[in-house]
Parts: structure tokens; C-alpha cells; sequence
């Protein structure tokens, strides 16, 4: 065992204010005699033995100033899924991998692997919708005859981005979506035709899934899903953050902010629920969620944080409908977003000390 203060490095592009989540983060990391330094993945120099960050001013409380130590124990990589998407932490992963360092969170599988994994999961009692990866556009027209109406989706996307609802209507075809890249809302009817050409020029030149759509809890119009999140502790175990239900648009497409959802607190939407004659289990939405998190770290063994999309149906059954292990941070509530500031801060000890390094 390595006698010396722990560093828990934080890979980011974003500049660190001097509230808020980092800041939270650096006084939960002084409470436990450990270091926080956010670095940016290019300022990670492994060759040297040293990486160039921030780190927060403990003694005169000043914020963030600028400093360079040695390599981190542990990272936690932070960095926006769009850029990881492009590749900005390949190389650092790469890096860490060669030092011995551990990083979390790990990159994931695709879409259609996650929901093929919990569907088999017996212990995990979701209900996952009938998945298949579009390689021609006859998928979807096979999918649209047996199910109506389909979500299709980006493998790889985030935050409601180029996720489309399909559905045969009176002999044509139509197509929403309430992000459609830069564009904003798109509504079409199209002929099979039109539709075919569509699709070729949109779905099929990166990969997507299509799926079943699940018949969710609506609220004033909008479909209901609830974003459940968990993180692991110092002892390596699930710890529930938050459940934040999130409400489409009436008519729309997803229930993402940023593609005109909203949220509220669980007690609110249990409450309006309720004089509807329909009861939300929270409890058991909870033990799913982490039933689905002990299955996860079987293939994963430093997954510390996981957002689910959970639906339930008019019935309560819940329903899989993806997972994210980068759960926007922006959805929480202020309560939780301290309870995941202070939960990163403690799994990435977890990941130290196992690595061999024990604080004073």
C-alpha cells in the first residue's frame, strides 16, 4: 500500500467556475485528504510524469488556480459525449491504460447490445421493446407492419438528437422529430417512395436502431419517463442519486430539455398521478435500477455512474428504454446534483485505494 495523497483527476473541456459542481467535488475531496485537479485531455503529459490543471484554493477559498503535479490516481472522464464521440479522450484512455491508471466512466456498447443485455437479465424485471439494428430500410418497413408505430434512433446519439417517430398513417407515412439536428422540429407525411428516399439519405448513412414503441404514462398530453440515476460509493456500492421524471411536449417526440421536455420532482407527479387513480412505485423503480447496475459491473468493472430512461405503462410495468453513462447533470435537482458531486468524489477513492494508494 502506497502511503500518499490520493489526486482524483478530472478530464474536462469546460473552464471550472468557482461554484458549483467541481467546487463541490474539490470540498468533498479536502474532506477526505485527497487532491481534485481538472486537467484537459490535452494538458494529460505522461511522457513527463505530469499533467497541468486546476485545482481549488483551499486555503484563502479563492476558486480554481492554475497549477501542474503529477500524474493522477484515478480519472474520472468528464469530457461532453459529442467530443468523445469525435475521439478527444482516445488518447488519454490509451495513456492512462499504459500508467496503470484506472478511468471511469467506462465507454459503453451501443444501444442495440445494452437493451439485448437486459432483456436477458431475469433479475432486472424490465420489459425491454423489440430492438433491431437498420442495415436496409426494409427493417423499418417490417417493423412498421407489425408494431404501427416505431422509434428510430441514433446508436451513438444523446439528448434527443435525430431521434424520429414513425408511423403508417391513411396509406403514407409520418415522420417526427423534435430535434432533427440543427434543423428543430420536423413533421413530414410521405409517400412509401419519398419515405424510402428519407431514410436513405437520414438513418442509414450512420447506424440506428428501431424500436417498438412503449406505451407510456402521459401527463397533461406529454409521455412520462424517469430519468433514475445511480452512482457507486467509497465501498464500491450503488447508491440511488435521484429519480426525475421528464414529461414530453404535448405530442412530442422525446421528453430531453434540450428538445422541449421538462421535469419535475416525483412527489409532484406522484401526487397529480394519484387523482388520476395511478400509482408510481418508486421503490421498485429504484431496485430495478440497481439490479440493472450489478448486472453492468459484471462487464464493466469501473462503471460508477449510470442514467437509466425508465417508462412505465398504464399497468406499472416498467419498461427499458435506454441507458447512459453520461447522464446530463443539468436534469438533476440541486439535492442531487451535491449527492453526485460527493458520490464521484468517493468512487474514484474506491478506485485509488484498490489501485493500491491510501490517503494519510
Amino acid at each position: 500500500m502506497v502511503l500518499r495523497q490520493p489526486i482524483i483527476g478530472v478530464t474536462t473541456t469546460v473552464i471550472p467556475r468557482n461554484s458549483g459542481f467541481f467546487g463541490q467535488m474539490a470540498r468533498r475531496a479536502a474532506e477526505h485528504d485527497a487532491r481534485l485537479i481538472l486537467f484537459h485531455p490535452e494538458h494529460f503529459h505522461a511522457n513527463q510524469g505530469v499533467m497541468t490543471g486546476y485545482e481549488w484554493d483551499h486555503r484563502g477559498e479563492q476558486g480554481f488556480e492554475k497549477v501542474t503535479a503529477r500524474l493522477p490516481d484515478v480519472i474520472y472522464e468528464n469530457v461532453f459525449v459529442h467530443l468523445v464521440m469525435q475521439g478527444k479522450v482516445r488518447a488519454l484512455r490509451q495513456q492512462a491504460a499504459l500508467h496503470g491508471i484506472p478511468v471511469f466512466n467506462p465507454l459503453i456498447s451501443g444501444k442495440a447490445a445494452t437493451s439485448k443485455w437486459i432483456a436477458d437479465c431475469s433479475s432486472c424485471g424490465l420489459h425491454v421493446p423489440a430492438t433491431r439494428k437498420i442495415h436496409s430500410v426494409d427493417v423499418i418497413d417490417d417493423m412498421l407492419m407489425q408494431y404501427g408505430v416505431l422509434y428510430v434512433k441514433p446508436s451513438g446519439g444523446y439528448g434527443g438528437r435525430g431521434v424520429f417517430r414513425i408511423a403508417k398513417d391513411r396509406g403514407k407515412i409520418s415522420v417526427h422529430c423534435d430535434r432533427f439536428y440543427e434543423r428543430g422540429h420536423l413533421r413530414l407525411s410521405l409517400n412509401p417512395a419519398e419515405f424510402r428516399s428519407f431514410a436513405a439519405k437520414h438513418v442509414l448513412r450512420v447506424p440506428h436502431i428501431a424500436q417498438e414503441r412503449i406505451p407510456l404514462l402521459t401527463y397533461r398530453g406529454g409521455q412520462v419517463d424517469f430519468r433514475v440515476v445511480i452512482q457507486r460509493n467509497r465501498s464500491g456500492a450503488w447508491e440511488l442519486v435521484g429519480i426525475v421524471p421528464k414529461i414530453a411536449a404535448p405530442n412530442g417526440v422525446v421528453t430531453n430539455l434540450v428538445a422541449g421536455g421538462s421535469r419535475m420532482r416525483f412527489s409532484v407527479l406522484q401526487t397529480a398521478l394519484k387523482q388520476q387513480g395511478l400509482t408510481i412505485d418508486e421503490v421498485a423503480l429504484e431496485r430495478t435500477a440497481l439490479a440493472v447496475g450489478q448486472m453492468l459491473i459484471k462487464r464493466y468493472k469501473r462503471l460508477g455512474i449510470i442514467g437509466y430512461d425508465l417508462g412505465l405503462d398504464v399497468n406499472g410495468q416498467p419498461w427499458f428504454i435506454e441507458l447512459n453513462p453520461k447522464p446530463a447533470r443539468r436534469l438533476l435537482f440541486p439535492d442531487m446534483q451535491r449527492k453526485a458531486s460527493d458520490l464521484a468524489v468517493d468512487f474514484g477513492l474506491f478506485l485509488a485505494t484498490e489501485k493500491g494508494v491510501q490517503g494519510r
